[in-house]
């Protein structure tokens, strides 16, 4: 029986019993991709282990928490933050902000996370997390990685644990379409970032 992410953080939040058996499910399902990262990006096997249970744990906190969102897709976020923590480790990335901590707590590659390309004050970086928040998590992982990264669509399904690469570009016209339709919706988003080109 397939359990979904979101019954997953559930279960996380139950009884011992049930945390147990959706952190043996969990550590299942995402162990290879992660470790397997880390091993082709010069780790070893112990280094792999290590930084996977690290995740693991952070991942558990975040959820007692209650800043893992409940739409949120665990293995992205344990990819994402063994990514970031090796990437780190290897001395190829920067501290980690505050900001970037945010994005994994709420499922976006704390890669991403950086100085916008214009200036924005507090109010329009607010309006601009909240237009994203709503977006949902796979819309703003498909759109930052096609937008920002030219990820191929391949790429993506694979990553983004989709089915094949056109129920990837099927999911990005709607996203797309979303998120033309809340800029519509709060156009003062929209003019105060134009205000500031």
């Amino acid at each position: 029986m397939t359990v979904s992410d979101s019954e997953l953080i559930d279960l996380l939040k139950g009884n011992k019993t049930q945390r147990n058996n959706a952190l043996e499910a969990i550590y299942r399902s995402n162990r290879d991709r992660v470790c397997g990262f880390v091993i082709s990006n010069k780790g070893t096997e112990t280094e792999a282990t290590d930084l996977f249970q690290t995740v693991m744990v952070t991942l558990y906190e975040n959820v007692k928490k209650g800043t893992v969102k409940e739409d949120s897709a665990i293995s992205n976020f344990l990819f994402s933050l063994a990514k970031f923590k090796w990437l780190k480790e290897l001395g190829s990335d920067p501290e980690m902000t505050d900001s970037q901590e945010e994005a994994i707590r709420t499922g976006i590659d704390p890669q991403l996370i950086g100085e916008p390309e214009f200036p924005m004050n507090e109010d329009q970086r607010d309006q601009a997390r909240e237009v994203m928040s709503l977006l949902g998590f796979d819309c703003k992982y498909i759109l930052i990685e096609s937008i920002y990264h030219n990820t191929p669509m391949n790429d993506m399904a694979t990553e983004g644990n989709f089915m094949n690469e056109q129920i990837v570009q099927n999911k990005k016209y709607m996203c797309l379409k979303k998120l033309r339709d809340l800029m519509i919706a709060r156009p003062e988003l929209l003019k105060n970032n134009k205000t500031n080109e």
